[in-house]
């Protein structure tokens, strides 16, 4: 007689079998590296792709100032509330030389970059809440130190400041920093920052907010960082973004619906939920997307977040992955580089197009097929 299957292999198997069952949980807005691709971001001033990472700053020898700005390409609805998960690394080529930081921003518009310097490229015009990661002390706001995270509301002196060295987080260590922004009308806002990839139990900055006495529509979401005469560089190598359902559709049990009526209610529902959700992840149509078993061990055990799991279940695609779009040819950066301002007479002045890119970037002697991706290393 064959021996049983291991249990974690029937488990995962059970899990598949009820993934179609729960496809049609769905969220007002959710996305993260897996489904973001160069028509879905704005890159503005210094932002640019490189090695599947969003970098704010150019990587520049000698020290410099100015700014870069990496938006999600359409307005979202924040008035009910959002969850948001990054990894973040912030490097100096010359460790005399740090200045600036890095922000995750909530803009009223999609085009306004921030000022370089002091500012971490954020704009106190158009910019209506500012969660700041600050790397040097600036007096003139009133810092507490050059280590801190602040919640700026229109005015670059924080509303709300903490002071990440109680943490035992140095964010110019260059080790990738995992920071969780909560919003919600009725709890406000709160962050969380770790170098570990799971959540901390605690924020270590909690703030009363009402989003709707800042901003009455929709607003871009991003990031936006700085040098100030520095080498400093800000790459972002993880990004997670969702707001919740509607509240006129009461949002279902996240997946819970589709667990076995036999089990008659006797489960936590926490670990069901990161269960199913893992299941659904393992069940994607697209391999590249799918968890690996060490990444699943982590998940169910609850020493790593759930997996992120689209809206509906998608449909096996044959176009360029999502790690091809997010490595092509440093596209900003690169741009710049070559000293070209406009693109080719054949291409749209509006956008650059993965076709009109490749285009442009092989005049200027590069080769698509010389470029390398490494996006998601924070995530796993």
């Amino acid at each position: 007689m064959a021996p049983p299957p291991p249990p974690i292999l029937l488990h995962l198997l059970l899990l598949l079998l009820a993934a179609a069952a729960a496809a049609d949980v769905s969220t007002a807005l959710r996305f993260d590296y897996a489904t973001l691709t160069l028509g879905s971001l704005r890159l503005l001033g210094d932002a640019h792709l490189k090695n599947g990472t969003i970098r704010l700053s150019r990587d520049l020898p000698v020290p410099n100032s100015g700014a870069g700005r990496a938006l999600y390409a359409t307005p979202v609805t924040l008035r009910n509330g959002f969850s948001t998960q990054f990894a973040f690394t912030v490097s100096t080529l010359n460790t005399d030389s740090v200045g600036g930081g890095l922000a995750f921003v909530l803009a009223s518009d999609g085009v306004t970059l921030g000022d370089a310097g002091p500012y971490i490229g954020v704009s106190a015009a158009s910019d209506v809440a500012v969660v700041e990661f600050d790397t040097l002390m600036d007096v003139q706001f009133g810092d507490v130190n050059g280590n801190h995270v602040g919640l700026d509301l229109g005015s670059m002196v924080s509303a709300a400041v903490a002071d990440l060295d109680g943490v035992g987080v140095e964010l110019t260590s260059g080790r990738a920093v995992n920071a969780w922004i909560e919003y919600s009308p009725k709890s406000g806002m709160e962050v969380f920052v770790s170098y570990s990839p799971k959540r901390p139990a605690e924020p270590v900055l909690s703030a009363p907010l009402d989003l709707g006495e800042y901003v009455k529509g929709d607003a871009f979401v991003g990031f936006s960082a700085s040098t100030q005469g520095s080498t400093e560089m800000h790459a972002v190598e993880w990004w997670t973004f969702s707001t919740p359902s509607s509240p006129s559709k009461p949002s279902p049990r996240q997946v819970l619906d589709a667990v076995d009526a036999r089990l008659g209610g006797e489960y936590d529902e926490g670990e069901m939920r990161r269960a199913m959700l893992v299941g659904l992840a393992c069940s994607s149509p697209e391999p590249a997307l799918r968890p690996g078993m060490r990444a699943v061990v982590q998940m169910l055990s609850g020493e790593a977040d759930p997996p992120f799991v689209p809206a509906a279940r998608p449909s096996m695609s044959f176009s360029a992955n999502h790690q091809l779009l997010l490595s092509l040819q440093d596209s900003v950066s690169d741009y710049n580089a070559l000293g070209l301002n406009e693109l080719s007479d054949d291409s749209s002045s509006d956008s650059l197009s993965s076709s009109s890119l490749t285009s442009t970037l092989r005049k200027g002697g590069h080769d698509i097929a010389g470029f390398s991706s490494a996006a998601g290393d924070a995530a796993r």
